[in-house]
């Protein structure tokens, strides 16, 4: 299936709610909120509006879907069809099909998912590991 790698990236796209999820490649066992209880320590810890709070237990809510991919989509794939257009002007060539997927597609792609991720969660997560390498 998918990497467990990507599973934070799809409770960004599809959120973690379970009326909110239908579409996740990673289904929620729950309807509505879904219990936090801390493992490894005897309380959780959270910012609320820059205040500290600690708690034994927490109903969340869960994540809304942020649409880092699907708000992008049609614009990624048009861009995909005329960089794929592009590369077959001098017939089919596996090399250079090969080359605009992963050379010009492919960053394109992750450039404005990271531009919507940016604008939907500023902050949420930053990371120097590329999973498409």
């Amino acid at each position: 299936m998918y990497p467990k790698t990507f599973k934070w990236w799809y409770w960004l796209e599809f959120g973690t709610a379970g009326r909110q999820d239908a579409d996740a490649p990673y289904k929620s066992a729950h309807s509505g909120t879904y219990p936090i209880d801390p493992v490894n320590a005897h309380a959780l810890h959270f910012e609320v509006g820059g205040q500290s709070r600690f708690a034994f237990h927490v109903d969340h809510p869960g994540i809304r879907p942020r649409l880092i991919y699907r708000s992008a989509r049609t614009e990624i794939l048009d861009f995909a069809k005329l960089t794929i257009a592009g590369s077959l002007k001098d017939g089919v060539n596996i090399a250079s099909l090969r080359t605009a997927l992963a050379s010009v597609i492919m960053p394109y792609a992750l450039m404005r998912m990271g531009e919507n991720l940016e604008a939907a969660a500023p902050g949420v997560k930053t990371s120097n590991n590329n999973p498409f390498k």
